[in-house]
């Protein structure tokens, strides 16, 4: 059986960046906040949606790198002992559409709640495909499961799992799909909704250098994800991401003392460090594996992890 989706390409569509991604098409609507409190709103739904899809994405890339290409190895060759299933991959509570932030419930499927109704519209049918995609995904694993402790394959020479393992391909790849462009949308949006409301902070210019950082470093995993990026690009993203670095390093932390963040705000950097350290190994000779993409990527969820303990 061949299946008819890549799971290179899904994977690709998961790597990119919880952050955004540049915006091609031109989806971001102008940001034009009257106040704070606009800002704020903003923000808030933004980060409900990353709440959601940290666990929703973590569940269904878990279901790619594993327990997918095992089902697939079975239905291929028509025989169970191609592989062990723990059926472990959709375990724990499932992403909710409905979310306390603060003392307000949110529901997701109702972002007129938080956002303009221009956005609002633009952003509906996305968190719905994301909702819906999830729930399809998880629905033909679970269906998988019961075909395959039944034993129904005997019945159908596998032919229900064939199909099974396309609906958990395809719903997997929508849900990427609409995940990204969600956050397409908002790209332009939440820099400015973020910029807004650090106005007057003490740090603000150190969040806001450190989320450029990032930025930067999500758009490298962007060009590494694509074997076709020429290796002159990806040269020049190290070499940016290098200096970005080096400015890191040399600000003047006396602000950043006075708000107890000297630590998260270093941390972050070393872990930028570590970063460019795996990358630079990783391009040396001129191409990048999987193997050594993984690596990168590994240090990637590190950036990530002290980003969020610095921004905090």
């Amino acid at each position: 059986m061949k299946i008819k989706f890549s799971i290179l390409s899904i994977c690709i569509l998961f790597l990119a960046s919880c952050k955004g991604k540049d915006n091609k098409n031109g989806n971001s609507p102008s940001p034009n906040f009257s106040n704070k409190n606009t800002a704020s709103q903003i923000i808030t739904y933004y980060n409900l949606i990353i709440d959601y899809d940290a666990n929703a994405s973590g569940k269904i890339s878990k279901l790619i790198d594993k327990d997918l290409k095992t089902l697939d190895k079975m239905v291929t060759a028509k025989s169970k002992n191609r592989g062990f299933i723990t059926w472990t991959t959709f375990i724990g509570i499932d992403p909710k559409v409905e979310n306390w932030s603060g003392s307000s419930r949110v529901n997701l499927l109702k972002p007129e709640t938080l956002l303009e109704k221009n956005m609002a519209n633009k952003v509906l049918p996305l968190v719905q495909g994301m909702n819906n995609s999830y729930k399809e995904t998880k629905k033909a694993y679970l269906d998988f499961k019961k075909y395959y402790k039944n034993e129904d394959y005997k019945d159908d020479a596998w032919k229900k799992g064939a199909e099974l393992i396309q609906v958990m391909g395809d719903k997997s790849k929508s849900y990427y799909e609409s995940r990204n462009n969600f956050y397409s949308v908002f790209e332009n949006v939440i820099d400015k909704a973020e910029e807004d409301v650090l106005s007057d902070h003490p740090i603000r210019d150190e969040i806001i250098h450190a989320k450029r950082t990032l930025k930067l470093i999500d758009k490298t995993l962007t060009l590494l994800q694509n074997k076709e990026t020429p290796i002159t690009d990806i040269e020049d993203i190290y070499k940016k991401v290098e200096d970005r670095f080096n400015e890191g390093k040399k600000m003047d932390l006396k602000k950043l003392t006075e708000q107890n963040k000297e630590d998260y705000f270093n941390s972050f950097y070393d872990e930028v460090d570590e970063f460019l350290g795996a990358f630079r190994k990783a391009k040396r000779d001129g191409k990048i594996t999987d193997r050594e993409y993984r690596s990168v990527y590994s240090e990637y969820k590190s950036v990530i992890g002290d980003y969020n303990r610095f921004v905090k």
